[in-house]
């Protein structure tokens, strides 16, 4: 066996090796990227699925996409928000 792999090919050999390789490279390119594509359209399925109000822990509704998540705003301490009129400006 270790003969068989020392022994030069002839050059037909060799292009039709190198053919094989090509025609697995691809095979195997374009079943990776059917892959991806069937991924994609279920994924695309599934985000335009509406999801229905489910409370959450707290009990209250899950908020919507179109809600912005703004913690800080939520809390009022959202930096660079204006200070209130009646607190003093922060010493520096």
């Amino acid at each position: 066996m270790a003969e068989r792999l020392t022994m030069a090919l002839d050059p037909l050999q060799e292009r039709n090796e190198s053919w094989r390789r090509i025609r697995v490279g691809l095979t195997g390119l374009g079943g990776i990227l059917l892959l991806i594509g069937l991924a994609n359209a279920m994924l695309q399925q599934l985000g335009t699925a509406k999801v229905q109000d489910v409370p959450t822990v707290t009990g209250q509704p899950a908020k919507s996409a179109d809600e912005k998540n703004e913690p800080l705003a939520e809390l009022g301490v959202a930096p660079g928000a204006p200070a209130k009129a009646d607190e003093p400006a922060p010493k520096k």
